[in-house]
């Protein structure tokens, strides 16, 4: 009886786990990636405006990524201001 009472347990946290704790975890898993995406691109505009900065005088020759990891070259002729547009994609 007991046995069959611990077995009867198990099974009812194992249906708690993956009908429940399974699905949360992947939509909380799902939103650290995206933070984490976010937390690069700033980090990758950080950089850039670093660079920017630090060569105010020059034309600056960067590599931008549109989205996707696709890349191009641009150059910036003018160093001394920068826009940022912090808006939805």
């Amino acid at each position: 009886m007991e046995s069959e009472r611990l077995a009867n347990q198990l099974q009812a946290i194992n249906t708690e786990i993956e009908t429940r704790l399974k699905p949360d975890l992947d939509v909380v898993c799902g939103l650290r990636d995206r933070v984490f995406e976010e937390i690069m691109e700033i980090l990758q505009l950080k950089q850039n405006i670093e660079t920017i900065r630090d060569n105010q005088d020059k034309n600056v020759e960067l590599q931008v990524d549109m989205g996707e990891n696709i890349y191009v070259q641009a150059e910036v002729p003018d160093c001394s201001r920068i826009y940022v547009n912090f808006g939805e994609h």
